[in-house]
């Protein structure tokens, strides 16, 4: 009789999963019937979200915790199904985000699956545009050197160009002239001879005002720039923004920032904002800090603790252009904690590293129990979108 009321609850949860493909003579699988399956690659799990690299070959390795008749594994930017417990695959060039579903039989013929969700970037470790540095022309314009990474255009034929509102006359497809340069500790330079560059250099005049651009290969055949969608904070779809300010410093995205806002993504709001966070760079963090006073260069800092609970050596705070009271911390993804719990405070004279910003409690994040900001960052891979807008790469949130 338990086994008869068994069946009838199955059918029911099938009846309920309608939609689903059905594949005899195992029963249809639930909308997602993901607990047990795991991906790995390299021995670390897959997380449900993650941020991977194109035209890379990974080999992955899935697992359960139930036995495992077949398995079924489909990359969703090409629509490539391979069977085995071992598959390996290299993500198409032209994508920037897909699927991977992975669909187990077990042993009593029931069908489980999981679907992953993938950012797809030209490379992980290496920035698709980098704004190299300015230089006053003092006739209220700037030269702006940008560089640009030649990976992304790679699967296209022809000469290395741009177009854009950043000529005059405006949108005139240019062709680069610097096509073969490295980018080291904030420098750009030609590359050892013999050796290759992986970057495009190129420098322009501009007064200040918010610009769009595409950057790609002119193809030969029509004579046509064909542009390439980049990533990264200056990335929009297949176009490259960004922002001159009125100092001459450089912002991603084709928007003037407003100075009763804070700066950042996330974090504390109002004009009396603490506490922000930059979310929008697969390979970094950003920590921002209001000084509540003009931020002092070579002497305010950030200063972390350790999972002990003891502070460590303070760290110099970075300047943000426009933002005189602001100043940031940049932390790379390999140097994020991997309980993702960072827990630090702030002041504006290392001299006196224990000297921290009294307005440091009013943030949302402050700790009144230790007396230092507490967070949890995680990295949410897929990146998230509003509107048009740039991906979200990570999430913070308060640790108690």
């Amino acid at each position: 009789m338990k086994k008869f009321w068994c069946v009838i609850c199955l059918f029911v949860l099938v009846l309920f999963a309608g939609g689903c493909k059905r594949e005899n003579p195992v029963e249809a699988p639930q909308s997602e019937n993901s607990a047990g399956i795991f991906m790995k690659i390299n021995g670390a799990t897959l997380p449900d979200s993650s941020v991977m690299e194109k035209r890379t070959q990974y080999i992955f390795q899935l697992t359960a915790n139930f036995t495992v008749k077949s398995w079924t594994t489909t990359f969703g930017d090409d629509g490539t199904s391979v069977s085995g417990d071992i598959v390996q695959h290299a993500f198409r060039a032209d994508t920037t985000s897909t699927t991977i579903i992975v669909v187990a039989v077990d042993q009593n013929n029931t069908v489980h699956q999981k679907t992953y969700k993938v950012t797809l970037v030209s490379n992980i470790s290496t920035p698709a545009v980098i704004w190299v540095s300015k230089k006053d022309l003092g006739n209220g314009s700037w030269e702006e050197t940008f560089i640009f990474l030649k990976e992304i255009t790679q699967d296209l034929v022809g000469p290395y160009a741009y177009t854009g509102n950043v000529t005059n006359p405006t949108w005139v497809t240019t062709k680069f002239v610097d096509t073969n340069k490295i980018f080291n500790n904030g420098t750009v330079s030609d590359p050892p001879s013999g050796e290759k560059g992986i970057y495009l250099m190129v420098k322009f005049n501009l007064s200040p005002n918010p610009y769009d651009m595409g950057v790609g290969k002119i193809d030969p055949a029509t004579n046509s720039l064909i542009w390439k969608e980049f990533d990264g904070p200056y990335a929009d779809g297949n176009h490259v923004k960004f922002t001159v300010t009125a100092n001459g410093d450089v912002t991603p995205g084709g928007v003037i920032p407003n100075n009763t806002d804070p700066p950042g993504d996330i974090g504390d709001i109002g004009p009396n904002a603490v506490n922000r966070y930059g979310v929008r760079d697969s390979t970094k963090l950003v920590i921002l800090v209001n000084n509540f006073t003009p931020w002092v260069s070579g002497s305010s800092f950030i200063r972390s603790q350790n999972s002990a609970g003891l502070f460590v050596q303070p760290v110099l705070q970075n300047e943000i252009p426009v933002y005189s009271n602001w100043g940031k911390l940049e932390i790379l993804t390999k140097d994020i904690p991997a309980d993702g719990k960072l827990v630090f405070n702030y002041g504006n004279q290392i001299s006196n590293p224990l000297g921290f910003n009294p307005n440091a409690s009013k943030s949302y994040f402050y700790s009144e129990t230790s007396g230092v900001l507490k967070v949890i960052i995680k990295k949410v891979g897929l990146g998230k979108v509003t509107g048009t807008g740039p991906k979200q790469y990570w999430t913070v949130t308060v640790e108690r």
